[in-house]
């Protein structure tokens, strides 16, 4: 599809469709579905599994635990730099490849608390890389937070990402560290 608006062409709906069935039928979806589940169960989370989209993430799968007026489909897309998986998949591609993604970003503000710039991105990358986690307090949409951990091939090749996500008013701050030792033990489960 031409945009008149930037001058571009863009996925077209065919497309996308057929790419999402082609996601609903890969190996990853399958092999990670148990850890979804589980995950899901015992954070009391939402899950999904989501994978970079040109300058966004695409999700494609994902375990509702509860309902939200907030939830994705499988489908929808997210910016990379405001989102949890967005930021768990940056961190982890290659050095070369990670420059030029963040120079292709816009830095779309959702709110006053999205990052806006290269320079605050990469910072959040960082941290990602020492803890193994991303988190997400309420970029995207204001009333939501999330976490996501990168998930690898066997070739060591970040591929996607495994991600938590609920209401900012029901975090429980004193259940945090075991929800994101359960995220990284999930996600490492499904990069074997």
């Amino acid at each position: 599809e031409f945009d008149d608006r930037t001058n571009c062409y863009q996925l077209g709906s065919r497309l996308r469709n057929w790419a999402q069935d082609s996601w609903n039928n890969t190996d990853l979806q399958q092999h990670a579905w148990a850890e979804l589940e589980t995950l899901s169960e015992r954070t009391k989370y939402n899950v999904t599994l989501a994978v970079l989209d040109n300058s966004d993430v695409m999700y494609i799968r994902k375990i509702d635990m509860y309902a939200a007026r907030y939830t994705p489909v499988v489908g929808d897309l997210g910016g990379a730099h405001c989102t949890a998986a967005g930021k768990a998949i940056t961190a982890y591609l290659p050095t070369s490849v990670r420059e030029h993604f963040l120079n292709s970003l816009t830095f779309l503000r959702h709110n006053e608390n999205t990052i806006g710039t290269i320079s605050e991105f990469e910072d959040e990358l960082e941290k990602v890389r020492e803890t193994g986690v991303a988190e997400n307090i309420g970029e995207e949409i204001s009333q939501v937070l999330g976490y996501a951990s990168p998930i690898f091939d066997h070739h060591n090749n970040v591929i996607a990402a495994l991600t938590l996500w609920g209401l900012i008013s029901d975090a429980d701050d004193a259940s945090l560290p075991k929800i994101k030792k359960d995220l990284l033990e999930a996600a490492n489960n499904v990069s074997k």
